[in-house]
């Protein structure tokens, strides 16, 4: 009889585990402060993970900040394409040369990249207009959408110095090896705080509204699981209390 129980416990158990949106999806993310980050407790923190653990909530998942990953925006970038991979990866910023790379989710977050140098060396660079980009050395991070705009500018390969993070990126600038880096001007000086530097030193040369972050899934995951992370997303975004209170603790 306990065996007859059991298995009628578990078939009734199993549609709902089942229908988990979540399940064996891998969320990874990057050093990208306020947004996502690696908090003082080692996990992964920022509005938009802090939106994310929201939406497992909504969606009735067992996942947490503790499910989430940090790493590097490279290895995380490359295998969210990777065929059959389960990652979702955020915050990408989506563009037109990404949008056949991923399923998108979002939106979450305005992306502006900034030209960013420093106040001395700005001083002597005469930037009206992308095309005026192509006389000088940048750095950017590699596959990160600061390196694909100095490469729709027209910068010479050659000028362009890849880093894996932000702070090589700030050793470069800080050698002379290039005149300004290519990144998001929030996430720079919030950055560079963080380091106990002054965010001040950064001046903007030049910058472009790109759109928005995102959600970027794999494109191997089925329409039914993205659809999901949409309609929690929606409902989260929905919460103005939520919102607020999640901005005022990474901006104020």
């Amino acid at each position: 009889m306990r065996k007859l129980f059991t298995a009628c416990l578990l078939a009734m158990i199993a549609p709902f585990a089942a229908a988990d949106p979540t399940a064996g999806i891998n969320y990874i993310t990057e050093e990208f402060p306020p947004y996502n980050f690696k908090g003082e407790d080692g996990k992964p923190s920022g509005i938009n993970t802090d939106v994310l653990a929201e939406m497992f909530k909504r969606m009735g998942s067992a996942n947490n900040y503790d499910t989430i990953k940090l790493q590097p925006w490279v290895r995380g970038y490359r295998t969210t394409q990777e065929a059959g991979s389960m990652n979702v990866l955020y915050s990408t910023t989506r563009t037109e040369e990404r949008e056949n790379l991923f399923k998108w989710v979002g939106p979450l977050s305005d992306s502006i990249n900034e030209i960013l140098s420093t106040a001395e060396i700005a001083a002597t660079m005469k930037v009206n207009s992308s095309e005026d980009l192509k006389a000088y050395k940048f750095a950017a991070i590699k596959d990160d959408i600061g390196e694909q705009l100095l490469k729709k500018y027209g910068v010479p390969a050659g000028n362009i110095s890849l880093s894996t993070n932000f702070y090589a990126m700030i050793k470069k600038l800080d050698s002379g090896k290039v005149q300004g880096i290519s990144y998001n001007g929030i996430v720079a000086r919030w950055l560079m705080k963080k380091d106990g530097q002054d965010p001040s030193k950064l001046t903007p040369v030049f910058s472009e509204k790109l759109g928005q972050h995102y959600f970027a899934f794999n494109k191997d995951i089925d329409d039914s699981i993205v659809e999901a992370h949409q309609k929690a997303l929606d409902e989260v975004k929905g919460d103005q209390g939520f919102m607020q209170k999640t901005q005022d603790k990474y901006l104020k």
